[in-house]
């Protein structure tokens, strides 16, 4: 169901972007993702430490209008996945964006934060990615599915 769901924000996005987008604009580079930070904690006031957050910014050489497309995934040590993705429109040269999974951090191990960022502007598209590797200790309520949210900040 997630798969599909992220082939139909594909899909959307090249239609939006292949119909809509005859105006031309300064050309604008990114000059990089990257993951700055991913840690478990309790976000939800559950009394579990169960919890992603991970932090990544996007950095352009100028400001720009460009649409992007987020994929992230966070692999458990046990080869679970859990992925989701989020699409934003930008006008600006720096963005922060925050992740956070509820009910994500349950085993002990290596957890890998992975995103991929897609991002039109002026016409072409361009693919970044950056990974993050971390060790929360994992036990929590196993009683939820994975569940998130992603945010820009300032």
């Amino acid at each position: 169901m997630k798969n599909r769901n992220i082939f139909l924000a594909l899909g959307f996005l090249l239609g939006v972007i292949i119909i809509g987008n005859s105006v031309a604009q300064a050309n604008s580079y990114v000059l990089g993702v990257k993951i700055t930070t991913a840690f478990y904690t309790d976000l939800d006031n559950d009394g579990f430490e169960d919890d992603i957050y991970a932090e990544a910014y996007l950095a352009f050489d100028d400001v720009v209008k460009a649409r992007i497309l987020l994929i992230y995934t966070l692999t458990l040590p046990s080869g679970y996945t859990y992925r989701d993705y989020y699409y934003h429109k930008i006008t600006s040269e720096f963005i922060t964006y925050e992740f956070r999974i509820y009910e994500g951090a349950f085993e002990s191990g290596d957890y890998i934060f992975d995103l991929v960022c897609i991002v039109h502007s002026n016409g072409e598209f361009q693919v970044y990615q950056d990974t993050l590797v971390f060790d929360p200790p994992g036990g929590g309520a196993d009683d939820e599915p994975p569940h998130s949210i992603v945010t820009v900040g300032p």
